[in-house]
Parts: C-alpha cells; structure tokens; sequence
C-alpha cells in the first residue's frame, strides 16, 4: 500500500506544477492584454482628436489663396481679392492688394479674416465698395517671416449692405 501512496505524490506534484505554470502563463497573458487595450485607448483618442480636427478643418471654408501669383482669385460669391505685393516688414509682411465686388449691391465697412502661416488678422475696409469695382488695401501681419507666406485663407467676416434710391 504504501507503493501506491508514493505514485501518487508524483502525480499530485506534476498538476500543481502544470497549474501554476498554466496560472503563470494567464496573468501573463492578461498583463499582455491589459497593456494592449491601453495602447488601443490611447489610439482611439488620438484618432477622435483628428477626426475633431479634420471636421473643423473641413468646415473652414475659406479658400487658400496664392499670394505669389498674380491673379485675381474668388473669396466668395460677393469678393474676389488681387494680391499685388508681399514685402517684409518688421517681424512679419505688408500684403498690397485690391478687393474686388462681384457682387451687384455696393459694401460699406467691409471685413475680411485673413490667416497667413497661422496668424489671422482682420482687414477692414471702411469706404464703400461698389458692384464691380475695387478697393486698393495695405495690410500688416505680424510674427510672419515672408517665407512662410505663399498661401494665405482668405474668408469674409461680414459687412453693411448700402441700399440706393432709384
């Protein structure tokens, strides 16, 4: 009898050998596991933050405007502006140009947000601007080195329409 006692200890031994080992191995997978949906969160919220950013940047629809070239390019369906010059001047660019009314009512006190290598600044044109015609304008950006400002985002930030009497 005493033969069978000692056969199974072995026995005994080997599965609580073969338990912890397998024990071993599953928190080891879940410490894996554990690391992978933490690499996963911080994915997903590195995505929603781009989606955020690609959504908000889609909605900008101010268009990109060469200031390079010497052509007159649509702003909307009421102004088209005509970049004549880009110059340095002191930390940033002196833009010269003319906003052109396409549209057939006349403009007074006329505004315009205008974002250069992330710096935005707001052009204010005061005299009226009649159907079909300009206004010459001289604009300062600051903290923008003329390098950077080939393209400019040109959007209309709103106006006083002026009514004539016929």
């Amino acid at each position: 009898m005493e033969e069978n006692v000692i056969e199974k200890k072995p026995k005994k031994t080997v599965k609580i050998v073969a338990t912890t080992i397998l024990v071993i191995f599953l928190i080891f997978i879940f410490i894996q596991i554990e690391s992978e949906i933490s690499t996963l969160k911080q994915d997903v919220w590195d995505l929603k933050n781009k989606v955020y950013e690609l959504t908000i940047s889609s909605l900008d629809t101010a268009p990109t405007v060469s200031l390079t070239s010497e052509t007159v390019h649509k702003i909307d369906d009421k102004f088209s502006i005509f970049v004549d010059e880009v110059e340095t001047h002191l930390s940033g660019i002196n833009i010269k140009g003319k906003i052109i009314n396409t549209s057939s009512v006349t403009y007074e006190n006329t505004k315009f947000d205008i974002t250069v290598a992330e710096q935005t600044k707001e052009l204010h044109i005061i005299k009226q601007i009649k159907p079909g015609y300009g206004r010459e304008f001289e604009f300062y950006i600051p903290n923008v080195p003329v390098e950077k400002s080939e393209y400019a985002k040109i959007k209309y930030a709103g106006s006083m329409v002026i009514w004539h009497k016929h």
